[in-house]
């Protein structure tokens, strides 16, 4: 391998792994629009340790996940991460 290929997979690395860092992009699907804040919904104002109990829809536990900022919470914060990103892609 020449230094010229491996520089092309070094940089397609590199933008493989960014694209994957989509800030509000909860349901990583390279977009973020409100498929993103449907996957928050049912986690929020869930801690860690905590749950929701949604009766016959099930129990909810905190998903570190949805925690955007990783602040042990899923609140306005994450959502915010979400608005302020509104319509970014990948």
């Amino acid at each position: 391998m020449n230094l010229k290929m491996l520089c092309i997979l070094l940089l397609v690395g590199i933008a493989t792994v960014n694209a994957w860092k989509l800030n509000g992009d909860v349901n990583k699907d390279c977009y973020v629009n409100i498929l993103d804040m449907g996957t928050l919904n049912p986690y929020w104002e869930l801690a860690r340790g905590q749950s929701h109990d949604f009766g016959s829809y099930g129990v909810w536990h905190y998903k570190g996940w949805a925690d955007l900022n990783k602040d042990g919470v899923i609140d306005q914060l994450d959502v915010d991460m979400v608005a302020n990103n509104w319509g970014a892609t990948c």
